[in-house]
């Protein structure tokens, strides 16, 4: 309220404010602050798009579901593309467990923006998030729908190949992430994770151990991967210099 007061234009610290009051339980505050907010925005601005995107966000989180599909429905037909705008009523249906609701209209909207992957790989993420099998299906079914037709997406291959590694499908990660280093030769944080697969799932110490040296030359410090260097010796049985890198 301290920020807001000091600029009441900045729409980032009121959007803060409405979420914190809709977490004390203060819908109703929420609610007149973004309305008070859009009364003073000019017509078709960014920001007002923003605002009205958090209004209805804030009318579904505080129960008034119907009005709030309402709102959504209003945005999408005057903004069908945008991103923001995506992601909200993707969580919105999320909550609902829609999955297959969300993955029509994001398959709908990346075929309509297609040289946008970031959004559908951002909705992926928030998915993957949720600690439920089916919502990380769906998110793995995106994901793939990118790489389908961007087959050098970074962040859609980064995003799967640590999917499939939480989801426990070894496999198939290892390959993402020889792709992803592929296209991204100095990532240490997926040579680490490649690393430890090769040594933990599939016992293939000596490429494992070659990899993640290869990443210590790049970041010496970076102490996850002195971690799996240490762990990999651990494996081999060459515990002198496991205590080394542990220590």
């Amino acid at each position: 309220k301290t920020l807001l007061e000091y600029d009441p234009h900045d729409i980032e610290v009121a959007l803060y404010l409405a979420n914190t009051y809709l977490d004390a339980g203060k819908a109703s505050e929420a609610l007149s602050l973004i309305k008070q907010l859009l009364a003073s925005q000019q017509k078709g601005s960014p920001n007002e798009q923003k605002l009205k995107i958090a209004f209805a966000t804030i009318l579904y989180r505080s129960g008034n579901k119907s009005e709030a599909q309402n709102e959504f429905n209003s945005l999408v037909l005057l903004s069908p593309d945008d991103p923001n705008l995506l992601l909200a009523r993707c969580r919105m249906l999320k909550d609902e467990k829609l999955l297959s609701q969300i993955n029509e209209i994001v398959t709908k909207w990346y075929q309509n923006n297609p040289k946008d992957s970031h959004t559908p790989v951002a909705v992926a993420r928030d998915l993957m998030a949720k600690e439920d099998n089916e919502t990380r299906k769906t998110a793995e079914t995106i994901l793939r729908t990118v790489i389908e037709k961007d087959s050098n997406s970074i962040e859609a291959i980064n995003a799967l190949a640590l999917l499939l590694q939480i989801t426990q499908n070894h496999t198939e990660s290892v390959v993402f992430y020889k792709k992803l280093l592929e296209l991204q030769p100095d990532n240490v944080i997926a040579m680490n994770n490649l690393s430890w697969l090769l040594c933990e799932e599939q016992g293939k110490y000596e490429e494992a151990l070659e990899l993640a040296d290869r990443g210590l030359r790049i970041a010496p410090n970076y102490t996850d991967l002195i971690d799996t260097v240490g762990y990999i010796y651990y494996k081999m049985g060459k515990y002198d210099k496991a205590v080394q890198k542990f220590t």
